[in-house]
């Protein structure tokens, strides 16, 4: 029967001390509160998400510096979405408990061109003042997008948008370096004249005579973005 007992407590020690062990492994793993980023860049208008990851607790968040250049909402215990108001530096202090944890938010002006980069040459086009032109501008924000293009009629190198985008058609006669938007999901660029009913979102600046040769014959990958 001593045996017995004896044996039964070694048992509940080892059983002890394995539980203890864990639950330090346990709490030594456990991954740390950070925020999701320590510098943001934002333009005029747009807003980004501002979080302290691996915490479920309520955070404080506060913009120490910078007041004028930002604003704050609430999301989340966790989150807040800061917006950009006008050029320049701001920082946000977030504090859990005794930690405080620090963000840099620089404002931009608001990019005023589309960036075009296809077969190694860099363009850059004016927006028109539509809500085709708008829409695009406003996804082009959040990241740059890549379209794969290919010649058609030999007047345009064409591809599908990642999106749809509002239309705003009309007959138009296309000239060089004309940016279209066709049935509201494919973008063209045209280096030579077509008539037919598009939108017209963007047009490249400079002399586009040499258009076709600079964007190459057959496919060719395009990078959309704003400056």
């Amino acid at each position: 029967m001593k045996t017995f007992i004896k044996n039964s407590f070694i048992v509940c020690l080892i059983l002890t001390l394995a539980l203890t062990c864990g639950c330090a492994e346990a709490k030594t793993s456990a991954k740390k509160p950070k925020l999701n980023t320590t510098g943001m860049s934002l333009n005029i208008k747009q807003s980004k998400t501002l979080k302290l990851k691996n915490t479920t607790k309520k955070v404080s968040f506060k913009i120490t510096s910078g007041k004028n250049f930002i604003k704050i909402k609430r999301k989340s215990n966790n989150s807040i979405t800061v917006i950009g108001l006008k050029k320049g530096v701001a920082k946000i202090k977030a504090v859990l408990g005794k930690k405080s944890y620090t963000c840099k938010v620089s404002v931009k002006s608001s990019a005023k061109l589309l960036k075009i980069k296809a077969n190694g040459y860099i363009f850059k086009a004016d927006f028109m003042n539509n809500s085709s032109a708008k829409a695009l501008k406003k996804q082009l924000q959040k990241s740059s997008i890549t379209i794969k293009m290919h010649d058609y009629g030999n007047f345009e190198k064409v591809g599908d948008l990642p999106f749809s985008l509002p239309t705003n058609d009309e007959y138009i006669t296309t000239s060089p370096g004309d940016v279209i938007l066709y049935q509201g999901n494919q973008l063209t660029i045209y280096y030579d004249t077509n008539s037919w009913e598009f939108t017209r979102v963007a047009k490249i600046r400079g002399d586009n005579s040499t258009l076709k040769q600079k964007l190459g014959e057959g496919d060719v990958t395009v990078t959309l973005s704003l400056v």
